[in-house]
């Protein structure tokens, strides 16, 4: 069985958050996972350090 990643209710919130300050149209749900980390661990790639550095400066 593939291991799952998810990212916890606080970084959901402060991505939401950080995406309500963008005026741009939402990204599509595969980068969505890709930003938070979430999906099985196989697929997964770390999130850019500037979009983890811009959720924290929220």
């Amino acid at each position: 069985m593939e291991a799952i990643n998810q990212p916890s209710k606080v970084q959901v919130r402060d991505w939401l958050k950080h995406r309500q300050l963008k005026t741009e149209p939402p990204p599509d749900i595969e980068q969505i996972r890709r930003e938070l980390g979430w999906g099985t661990a196989e697929k997964i790639k770390p999130a850019p350090s500037a979009v983890l550095q811009a959720i924290a400066n929220i």
